[in-house]
């Protein structure tokens, strides 16, 4: 589990939000930030805190916040979310309503495993993707996750609501992407590159498979 990249401000925000079990009980922290502790990969500032249940008791977490944070500002109050700004880092309660794979732990916080992750970023590029999301895969990918077994993660995890012909095609799709950037990523590579590299990945995927189903002939 790697720190050294994290922004400070993120790493004292997280301490903060541990000290109150009550509060933290039952989230699990996903997205880059959760990323960036287990491979070290780019600084992520945003603490995305996702729940299991269907619903937020968001009274609750409100109470609990107050009593817990002495200085913060709520952002948005939305149906499944609530967004706090706690320390300057924007600080996310989500109602997932799904399982979500965790194992390992920072202060008394949960952290989704690599390969939920890794299911969750290749599920979200065909919804509200950024350049991000991109980079967060291009780096799973070179830390042994080739694209056979994100996909078959994902198929795992959603079911029929993925897809993985569309997923192939937006891995290669950046053109509603506005913001080209990562902030301190541990491999500078730019959008070009990156699709040069997502390009081969995906023509050795489709020989892979071809050739797997020529021998079922």
């Amino acid at each position: 589990m790697n720190k050294t990249i994290i922004k400070q401000d993120t790493l004292e925000a997280i301490k903060l939000l541990s000290q109150n079990k009550e509060l933290i009980n039952g989230f699990i922290l996903v997205g880059g930030t959760a990323l960036s502790l287990h491979i070290n990969h780019r600084e992520s500032e945003d603490i995305d805190l996702f729940t299991e249940k269907e619903f937020l008791n968001k009274q609750r977490i409100n109470s609990l916040i107050d009593k817990t944070v002495k200085d913060y500002s709520p952002i948005r109050d939305k149906e499944n979310y609530l967004e706090f700004l706690i320390n300057n880092i924007k600080v996310t309660f989500y109602s997932y309503g799904m399982p979500i794979e965790n194992k390992s732990f920072i202060n008394n916080l949960n952290i989704a495993t690599i390969d939920e992750i890794a299911a969750m970023k290749a599920y979200t590029l065909g919804r509200r993707a950024t350049f991000r999301d991109y980079y967060d895969l291009y780096c799973l990918m070179l830390n042994g996750y080739d694209l056979q077994r994100i996909i078959d993660l994902t198929k795992q995890r959603y079911g029929k609501k993925f897809n993985p012909g569309l997923f192939l095609k937006q891995l290669v799709y950046l053109d509603d992407i506005k913001q080209m950037s990562v902030i301190n990523p541990k491999y500078k590579v730019d959008e070009k590159e990156i699709l040069k590299f997502m390009t081969e990945k995906i023509r050795a995927y489709k020989e892979e498979l071809n050739e797997e189903q020529s021998l079922k002939l």
